[in-house]
């Protein structure tokens, strides 16, 4: 049957919790046994169930010496690598793909230790599988990007990747309270036969690698700056995740693995939040521990999209009142932060919860950005029914960005393409006049274009700057709304306020 964009995409899961170890000597480290591992998973897999989620495999290590589990059902690398290749071979373009670790984690070498310093917290980093103490593979950063990129890359798929482990070996000086998913001061360069097997396997699958007298595992891996995938970590290069027994559970949990579920099931009426909303509460619960627990979650690729979705949901700004005049209002925001005047903010009278996703009666255009108060703005409030206008917005109130308004005029030329339709001029034409600064360009302009605004042939806005997509500038589905902020996020993101041109994309 001929497969549609209007097609539900499919969810595919691979579960691994890694909590015992099978004893031996053929690596110069011992991995202690875990507890949460495995509870996190079915926890994991208890919550993909419950929102519809079908394609699920777990593969866990529990028990409390070797693991109790049948051989082909262990986290061990032939079996992880046989259930990605499960997933890669029949999942279709646009499906999604959840894949979850919790267990322990190692640094290989000198290099990881480097590439941490620089930003990097996947490269030079292994996970540490069920069967590594007695001459099993390590799943190492680079073989496990190479997986997920052959997914992205050639089959089209979005991932979400998720990380309960740690890799600095630096492990917690100040308590004791939390078990540690590491091993503190460790690291282990040992190379064994399963090894070598497994770094020959992934590089000759990998037909972006090129060819090198280093060993595999030493290569930078495609996780550390992805696109179409995003990767959650429990914490930085230099930290150390942990698991603790949290009120009400029946057991041990991973502190990452916890608190993320707590986001996603506290308001399940309401859309599923993005991984950079999820990443943000996890650190804001992970700062409120006691005994203080240093670990702060990082997010590596695309946080704008909706966790298990393909919707990108750009976090718009927020800011509160300072003050209110009558009819108008001063914000906190100011030239600093790339405010201009004709900028409309959603102003929340502080009886109203913005998390609820009800829209305001209250809205302010903001008038004055003064040059000489860089944190400050004054906005004129307006409302549909000039009665909402004696709702009380006073200081303290929040005020959450609706418009962006761009401090110079950015025009927007359009070519002609096949790709490109009246649909797509309608929503572009829609998009454009709701920003204030937006124009389209006319023939009597002669500026180069700077910005190349395209629909690719999945058909998806795009936007490039001098040949290449912009970073961190999501492309947009045709299908949906094309909001405003999106012209005037990738403006601010490079820095510059041009011409931008609309054509086709090779």
């Amino acid at each position: 049957m001929k497969e549609t964009a209007n097609q539900t995409p499919a969810i595919w899961a691979l579960l691994i919790g890694v909590e015992s170890y099978f004893q031996g000597k053929e690596r110069p480290i011992s991995y202690p046994r875990l507890n949460g591992c495995v509870r996190d998973v079915k926890a994991v897999e208890k919550y993909l169930r419950q929102v519809g989620v079908q394609n699920i495999k777990t593969l866990t290590a529990s028990g409390d010496t070797d693991p109790i589990e049948n051989w082909t059902e262990l986290p061990v690398y032939e079996n992880i690598e046989r259930e990605l290749h499960h997933i890669t071979e029949n999942a279709r373009a646009a499906d999604l793909v959840y894949i979850h670790y919790s267990g322990h984690g190692i640094r290989r070498n000198t290099l990881g230790q480097e590439q941490g310093k620089n930003g990097d917290n996947i490269t030079g980093t292994a996970l540490a599988l069920a069967d590594v103490m007695i001459g099993g593979a390590y799943l190492t950063g680079y073989q496990l990007g190479a997986f997920v990129k052959e997914m992205v890359k050639y089959k089209g798929l979005r991932v979400t990747l998720v990380l309960d482990s740690c890799f600095s070996g630096q492990g917690l000086r100040s308590s004791k309270k939390y078990t540690l998913r590491t091993i503190a001061g460790q690291s282990d360069d040992s190379v064994l036969q399963s090894d070598l097997i497994a770094d020959q396997t992934i590089a000759s699958a990998d037909i972006d690698s090129k060819s090198t007298k280093r060993k595999v595992h030493l290569k930078q891996s495609w996780l550390s700056n992805p696109s179409g995938c995003t990767v959650l970590t429990a914490c930085q290069f230099d930290e150390a995740a942990g698991e603790d027994d949290f009120p009400g559970t029946d057991g041990a949990h991973g502190v990452l693995t916890y608190w993320m579920l707590k986001a996603l099931t506290e308001n399940p009426s309401i859309r599923r939040p993005t991984h950079a909303k999820i990443k943000a509460y996890v650190q804001s619960k992970i700062s409120g521990m006691r005994p203080r627990l240093q670990q702060s979650p990082v997010l590596h690729g695309d946080g704008d999209y909706v966790f298990l979705g393909n919707e990108v949901v750009v976090e718009r700004p927020a800011c509160h009142v300072l003050g209110r005049y009558e009819d108008s209002i001063d914000l906190d925001v100011g030239i600093v932060h790339g405010v201009s005047v004709g900028a409309i903010y959603d102003v929340y009278p502080d009886t109203q919860n913005i998390e609820t996703g009800t829209m305001p009666q209250l809205q302010a255009y903001v008038i004055d950005v003064p040059e000489d108060s860089a944190f400050r703005s004054t906005a004129a409030l307006f409302a549909e029914d000039p009665k909402d206008l004696e709702t009380f917005a006073g200081r303290g109130s929040s005020a959450v960005l609706r418009t962006w308004a761009l401090s110079s005029d950015i025009y927007v030329s359009i070519s002609p393409s096949e790709h490109i339709d009246e649909t797509h001029l309608g929503q572009l034409k829609t998009a454009i006049e709701r920003t204030p600064g937006l124009y389209f360009h006319t023939d009597d302009l002669t500026d180069e274009p700077f910005f190349a605004v395209a629909v690719n042939n999945s058909n998806e806005f795009q936007i490039s700057s001098m040949g290449r997509l912009i970073p961190k500038i999501p492309s947009r589905n045709t299908h949906r709304p094309l909001q405003p902020d999106w012209f005037s996020y990738a403006a601010k993101a490079v820095g510059l306020e041009p011409i931008i041109e609309l054509e086709d994309l090779e």
